[in-house]
């Protein structure tokens, strides 16, 4: 969109082209500060969107790989000053280094099997919004 909200160009599924979302259903949305669209979709994980030359790369739960994101239902993302994306999924966090190392945060009782909403900075911890719990991270 632009500044009087008028739609510039639409981003939709297209299964027959390869620069198409993965999927409609897109539960969370963040732009880092390179202007790159990480979408958090509903079922196959995320899809990011380089504007400049409208690629697209789609990351997904890739099962008994050790570096991987640990479910593909992503419902939050949180950029940390430093380079770390966080990921809130349908059970628990996982979290993508700049060197493109995933680390998964879903053994901890008050994570496993449970949807991770929101996440946020508070003071000097991230928390999440999990269902009913705050979750601080160590």
């Amino acid at each position: 969109m632009d500044d009087q909200f008028n739609i510039l160009n639409k981003l939709e599924n297209t299964p027959s082209e390869i620069n198409s979302l993965s999927q409609n259903s897109i539960y969370e949305i963040f732009v880092d500060e390179e202007n790159a669209y990480w979408l958090g979709l509903r079922e196959v994980g995320i899809d990011l969107i380089y504007p400049r030359d409208n690629a697209f790369k789609n990351i997904f739960y890739i099962p008994f790989k050790p570096n991987s994101i640990q479910n593909n239902n992503i419902r939050s993302i949180y950029y940390e000053a430093g380079g770390n994306v966080w990921f809130g999924t349908e059970n628990g966090i996982s979290k993508l280094s700049p060197n493109g190392n995933w680390t998964n945060y879903n053994t901890n009782p008050q994570l496993a099997n449970k949807a991770v909403l929101t996440i946020n900075k508070y003071g000097r911890k991230l928390n999440s919004w999990s269902l009913r719990y705050w979750i601080s991270k160590l």
